[in-house]
């Protein structure tokens, strides 16, 4: 049962926390259109163009949901000199994101693009997903030019956050890089299926998915989920281990090991999960930075997103959108 003045008493807490953002800065561009009849070339939908949109996605995500909870934020990523990396840029400014630490370089902004499409008498549904721009690693002009922006910028913060979306950043040298230059911060990951390599660091926010991954086989129970929870918690030498369940909520493996689990917040249909992840990690890392308990910093990541599934896009959660759900209110 989560209590009105506890969520109250921690968004005042988190009010004004520095934190860095690490990550795989993406381009998530949605592409609206009517359908109108099936094509004569092939048994598909022909799709009439109405409007598109571009929003930050991946680390560029995190930081927004930051931002948009109370905290300060800088981002550190590489984007392109492209049309998408400029307007992520002009987005970021205007959302209290700083891009001082952003590195602009000859490469392809990371770009995923979903078209969405529906008739008048219907929802708006994802038709397709195109990714452009996934690089497989840097070249090493470009981490030498990260990592000094990290290293002249990293005593500012006492907790960082990383955004690995496998998008070609997080690199074995880098990970051993920057978890040495950080050991001495909070530290709160989320990976692409790459949660062992981040060692001794304070928090893993893995979701069903990845854990299996690492367990080695589909977990569904919670008493299996419990158990993998802890053998990750054992491999990584991670203080807490998040797990975001989906529609089943979230656990945390916290203090003392104890492992607890709660229920997804709301009982609104989910219109999309998508970037509810960030969302997650934004609202955990804000908690865990303001000195908020384990189990407490859960609860509230949990609400933030069960806010997030029931907006469409990739979307930041706000701080007025919490307290009016606390309040009973709708969004």
């Amino acid at each position: 049962m989560v209590i009105k003045n506890v969520i109250q008493s921690i968004l005042n807490h988190i009010n004004g926390q520095k934190l860095l953002v690490i990550g795989d800065i993406i381009a998530d561009e949605y592409i609206f259109g009517n359908t109108y009849r099936l094509s004569r070339e092939a048994p598909i939908p022909i799709i009439r163009y109405k409007s598109s949109e571009v929003k930050p996605g991946g680390a560029g995500n995190v930081a927004m949901n930051i931002a948009s909870l109370g905290g300060k934020v800088s981002l550190v990523g590489v984007i392109g000199i492209d049309s998408y990396g400029t307007e992520l840029i002009k987005i970021f400014q205007s959302n209290s994101v700083s891009t001082d630490l952003i590195l602009t370089a000859n490469i392809q902004t990371v770009i995923k693009t979903r078209v969405l499409a529906g008739d008048i008498n219907t929802a708006m549904q994802q038709i397709f997903r195109l990714d452009k721009g996934i690089n497989n690693d840097y070249p090493p002009n470009i981490y030498m030019s990260i990592k000094e922006n990290i290293s002249k910028a990293i005593n500012l913060f006492d907790t960082i956050v990383l955004s690995d979306y496998g998008e070609g950043l997080f690199t074995k040298d880098f990970i051993r890089w920057i978890l040495k230059i950080a050991s001495r911060k909070k530290v709160i990951v989320d990976s692409r299926f790459n949660f062992k390599s981040f060692k001794n660091i304070t928090a893993l926010t893995p979701n069903i998915n990845e854990i299996s991954q690492f367990y080695g086989r589909f977990v569904q129970t919670d008493r299996e989920l419990e158990k993998a929870t802890k053998r990750l918690k054992k491999h990584t030498n991670a203080k807490y281990i998040l797990l975001k369940k989906g529609r089943e909520g979230i656990a945390i493996l916290g203090d003392n090991n104890k492992y607890l689990s709660y229920p997804a917040f709301g009982n609104i249909e989910v219109a999309d999960v998508t970037g509810a992840g960030d969302t997650v990690l934004a609202a955990f890392a804000l908690a865990l930075s303001a000195g908020i308990q384990s189990e407490k910093a859960a609860q509230f990541a949990n609400i933030a997103g069960g806010i997030k599934v029931q907006k469409r896009g990739t979307v930041p959660v706000s701080r007025d959108e919490i307290i009016r759900v606390i309040n009973g209110k709708k969004i």
